[in-house]
């Protein structure tokens, strides 16, 4: 899912970059770069977005696959494949609520993405980095058994990627909900320092 949505965002940056190079006002393209990010996550969060994607990789492996049946037109179908990638987070509204668990995977997903500005609890780092490893080799197991026509390889690659991405996700959720409540926290500690503060204005002006 993180190539899906680089892909799509690299193509938009580049897009609006473009624009930019005609544009004066370097901080309504900034805003404009931003708002085109977070336009484009909050499609990604749909839930039958989400839902249909998990099914994207299997189009991949049958399209590659069919090479056995019907040759060089398997091109079409690793095509086809390709062009829904784009096509799919476009074909579904955005939703207003947070609630859904597939839309907390997303919005979960981002925060680790940005884990260079954002702060990640060590016991979500090492899981999340494991598990991203896991998806990387089932993906490569999946891939080999593909090129090698095995498959048993294929199948056992195919169902090990998506048990490792489901986790992946699931602990996403965990994350979004952390850094949600670690948030709620510290507004309400930086509302207390705020009160605390005005007291003290207060008590010094009446003195």
């Amino acid at each position: 899912m993180q190539l899906f949505f680089a892909l799509s965002s690299l193509f938009k940056t580049l897009l609006l970059l473009y624009k930019y190079n005609n544009d004066s006002n370097f901080i309504g393209a900034v805003k404009n770069m931003s708002d085109i990010i977070n336009l484009i996550w909050r499609k990604y969060t749909n839930p039958w977005s989400v839902g249909v994607r998990f099914f994207i990789l299997s189009m991949l492996v049958i399209s590659a696959w069919s090479r056995v049946w019907i040759e060089y037109w398997s091109m079409l179908l690793i095509l086809f494949t390709l062009v829904w990638i784009w096509f799919n987070p476009r074909l579904f509204p955005i939703k207003s609520t947070n609630n859904v668990w597939t839309m907390q995977a997303i919005l979960g997903e981002r925060i680790w993405l940005n884990r260079h500005d954002e702060y990640i609890p060590a016991h979500h780092f090492f899981i999340i980095t494991g598990l991203q490893l896991s998806v990387s080799i089932s993906f490569l197991i999946c891939v080999a058994g593909i090129i090698f026509l095995n498959l048993w390889l294929t199948i056992f690659g195919l169902v090990l990627t998506f048990f490792s991405m489901c986790w992946f996700l699931d602990r996403m959720v965990w994350l979004y909900k952390d850094d949600k409540q670690q948030r709620e926290k510290n507004r309400i500690k930086m509302l207390q320092q705020q009160k605390l503060k005005c007291k003290k204005q207060l008590s010094k002006a009446t003195a």
